[in-house]
C-alpha cells in the first residue's frame, strides 16, 4: 500500500494525517488542507497547467486551485504505485443557478479569468474546423436516415427538426468565419457548476481539459448551461444582458468579440454532440436517457433562441 504520508512529505508538507476519499487523498497540516491526486498527465501538460494557474495568481486573482511543487520544483512525485500531484484544497460550495447573486459573481469571476488568460500565449490551431465538422455531421445524419430501411420516432423527430438546427450551425459558422475566429489564449473548456466553488471568492477547478481556444467559448458554454438547467423552467431568471453586464465589466468586449460570442451562443454544440454520439454507432432502440436529451433540446429550442435574441 502506498505510503501517502511519505508522498505528502516529498512536497515539503509536514502532514498531521492523510485520509482517502473517492478520487484523491486529503492531507491535513494544521489549519491547512491539501489534496494528493494520482497524476494522469504528462510532465509537459502539468507544466502547462501550472503556468496557466500561475498567470492568474500573478495577476492577483485567486480564482483557481494552486498546484503545489516540490522543494526542487517538480510538479509530481513518484510513488510505488504511480505518480502524484498536490493541490490546495478548495473550500466552498457549488453555485446554485437559482441564486442570482452567486451566478452573477461567477460570471464576473469568469470575466476576470478571461481578461488575464487572453494575454497568455497559447498554441495556434484551427478552432473553426470542429464547428464546420459539426454542421456537416448534421447533414450526413440526414442523408444516413434518408437511406435507412426503417426509422424510429427518434429518427422522425430528428428529420423534423433538422432544418432548424442545420441552419443555426451553418449561420454560426459563417459568422465565425467572417470574423476570423481564432485562439485568444488558454480556455478552461469545462466550465460548469460542478467545477466551480463559491466561498470567500469564486474558484474554478478541474483545469485538466483546458486547451487553446477563444475565451467566448467558456462564456457561451456556461450561459447555455444556465438556460438549460434553470432559466427555461424559472420565472425569475437572469437575462442575457444582466449576465453580460457583469462579465464585460471584467472582460470588456469590442463589437467583433461580442459578435463571436453571439455566434457561439447560436451554434447548437450540445445538440450536435448528442446526435454524433447516438448516430455514431448502430442501435436497436433509443436509450431513455438519450431520448430525454433529444426531447429537452426540442422543448427548449424556442425559449433558448428567444433568450439570446434570435
Amino acid at each position: 500500500m502506498e505510503d501517502m504520508m511519505r508522498i505528502a512529505e516529498c512536497f515539503g508538507i509536514k502532514p498531521s494525517y492523510v485520509y482517502k476519499t473517492k478520487y484523491y487523498y486529503t492531507v491535513k497540516c494544521g489549519r491547512d488542507e491539501y489534496r494528493i491526486i494520482p497524476a494522469l498527465l504528462t510532465p509537459r501538460r502539468l507544466e502547462e497547467l501550472y503556468n496557466i494557474r500561475k498567470s492568474l495568481f500573478d495577476a492577483g486573482l485567486r480564482v483557481c486551485d494552486r498546484l503545489i511543487p516540490t522543494p526542487d520544483k517538480s510538479l509530481a512525485v513518484e510513488g510505488e504505485e504511480g505518480s502524484y500531484i498536490m493541490t490546495e484544497s478548495v473550500r466552498g460550495i457549488n453555485p446554485e443557478f437559482e441564486n442570482s447573486a452567486q451566478i452573477l459573481s461567477v460570471f464576473s469571476a469568469l470575466g476576470s479569468v478571461h481578461r488575464v488568460l487572453r494575454g497568455v500565449p497559447a498554441e495556434r490551431c484551427d478552432l473553426l474546423s470542429d464547428y464546420k465538422k459539426g454542421a456537416a455531421r448534421l447533414k450526413s445524419v440526414k442523408k444516413q436516415l434518408g437511406c435507412a430501411k426503417k426509422t424510429v420516432d427518434t429518427d422522425i423527430e430528428y428529420l423534423r427538426h433538422y432544418k432548424d438546427y442545420h441552419e443555426l450551425a451553418c449561420n454560426a459558422v459563417s459568422v465565425l468565419e467572417g470574423l476570423s475566429f481564432g485562439v485568444t489564449g488558454p480556455v478552461h473548456a469545462a466550465v460548469k457548476e460542478d467545477n466551480i466553488f463559491v466561498g470567500r471568492g469564486i474558484v474554478f477547478t478541474d483545469w485538466e481539459m483546458s486547451r487553446p481556444g477563444h475565451f467566448a467559448e467558456d462564456a457561451a458554454q456556461l450561459i447555455k448551461r444556465y438556460v438549460r438547467k434553470f432559466a427555461y423552467s424559472a420565472s425569475d431568471y437572469l437575462t442575457l444582458d444582466e449576465i453580460l453586464d457583469v462579465y464585460t465589466a471584467e472582460n470588456p468586449l469590442d463589437d467583433k468579440e461580442l459578435a463571436i460570442l453571439y455566434a457561439l451562443l447560436m451554434y447548437p454544440k450540445r445538440y450536435i454532440s448528442i446526435v454524433s454520439k447516438y448516430y455514431g454507432k448502430a442501435h436497436r432502440f433509443t436509450p431513455a436517457g438519450v431520448k430525454r436529451k433529444f426531447e429537452e433540446s426540442y422543448e427548449q429550442k424556442d425559449f433558448y433562441l428567444n433568450y439570446i435574441g434570435l
